[in-house]
């Protein structure tokens, strides 16, 4: 993974925070204060628009206005050989830890976010699909670009920056969910670094909050 100049740094710091804000700001963030979910529809819209406001904006601009490959901050599938057997070890992990967590009549009534009327093939399609969209966005953001602009201060102040700007971005949704960031936010940041990818971070984060809307949908059934 490539370092960012400082023009560029403070370019994707600044961007990401804009639509980060922004993003919260459309209510589509659900929160423990706030439980609820938006209409099915709505919540594929937000995460496409998520995905553009947060990797594919912020990739051209790197490119065209500073000459950086989306592969220099982390776009790249790298060597799978290499990524995959820690990556599924730890995928199965924080699936069950999705899975069978306990759910709060908060996480019960946000989770999941996109609830059709009716789970078939194409709503399933559309839940992981725009689940990977929108988490493809965030790492594409944590553990590739942001990452990229810290590194000029070494590895560990890259994690360390990345991880609390991690946690801090979790804290309107609960502090239950700042705190897991943290250790997340540490294993995803290493994973980066050493195979120069982010999508080790992507598989692990997807198989968390799948296994976490299924966890919901089981603890909702089981209490009505």
């Amino acid at each position: 993974m490539s370092a960012l100049s400082g023009l560029a740094a403070a370019l994707a710091y600044g961007w990401f925070c804009f639509a980060y804000v922004a993003f919260i700001a459309s209510g589509a963030l659900p929160s423990e204060a706030r439980p609820g979910r938006r209409a099915p529809i709505r919540v594929v819209v937000d995460r496409l628009c998520f995905f553009v406001a947060v990797l594919v904006i912020p990739a051209l601009i790197l490119r065209l206005a500073f000459k950086v490959a989306p592969a220099g901050v982390g776009f790249v599938v790298g060597d799978v050989a290499s990524w995959a057997p820690a990556t599924l070890g730890l995928s199965a992990v924080g699936f069950s830890v999705g899975l069978f967590a306990r759910k709060s009549p908060a996480d019960m009534a946000s989770y999941p976010q996109y609830l059709p009327q009716r789970w078939d093939v194409r709503a399933a399609l559309l839940e992981i699909g725009s689940w990977t969209l929108y988490l493809a966005a965030y790492e594409f953001a944590f553990r590739g670009y942001l990452l990229a602009a810290i590194l000029p201060l070494g590895p560990l102040a890259a994690v360390a920056v990345t991880t609390a700007l991690y946690s801090v971005a979790h804290l309107p949704k609960s502090p239950k969910e700042a705190a897991g960031a943290i250790l997340f936010g540490v294993i995803a940041a290493a994973l980066a670094l050493r195979y120069g990818s982010f999508l080790p971070a992507l598989a692990i984060h997807l198989a968390l909050a799948l296994g976490n809307d299924l966890g919901a949908l089981r603890a909702a059934k089981k209490a009505s």
